[in-house]
């Protein structure tokens, strides 16, 4: 069950990174913007957005 959990997340987690970099790599300003709040919040909450 442990196991399952784990991969779940790891995979969640993966998923936003992509997203987060689509997002910085947009043409679009705004997107751009709200992606760096993102990342700034993921830090500060101590995630890993490496």
């Amino acid at each position: 069950v442990y196991w399952v959990f784990y991969v779940t997340c790891r995979k969640k987690l993966y998923w936003e990174i992509f997203e987060l970099k689509a997002e910085l790599n947009s043409d679009k300003k705004e997107k751009k913007k709200e992606a760096v709040k993102k990342v700034i919040a993921s830090m500060t909450v101590g995630k890993d957005v490496r």
